[in-house]
């Protein structure tokens, strides 16, 4: 993931694996929205899914290791 650490605007990411098919429209979504990694890391995702890991990777890319609930 490529985060604009000024912005916080989430600018592209590279997927490689099994699952990289699931993720690429999240973040096809998030940079047509033009949404901070702040979003991404607000945002509930299902169980079991790699996409739950994206908010704990935002918040690791950025140095933001306190884990946040999202709100509801």
């Amino acid at each position: 993931m490529v985060i604009d650490i000024q912005t916080n605007l989430i600018l592209g990411a590279t997927l490689v694996g099994y699952e990289a098919a699931e993720l690429v429209h999240v973040f096809l979504s998030l940079m047509e929205a033009k949404a901070t990694w702040q979003v991404l890391e607000q945002s509930v995702h299902i169980h079991p899914t790699d996409g739950e890991a994206l908010p704990s990777l935002a918040r690791l890319l950025v140095g933001d290791d306190m884990p946040t609930c999202p709100n509801m």
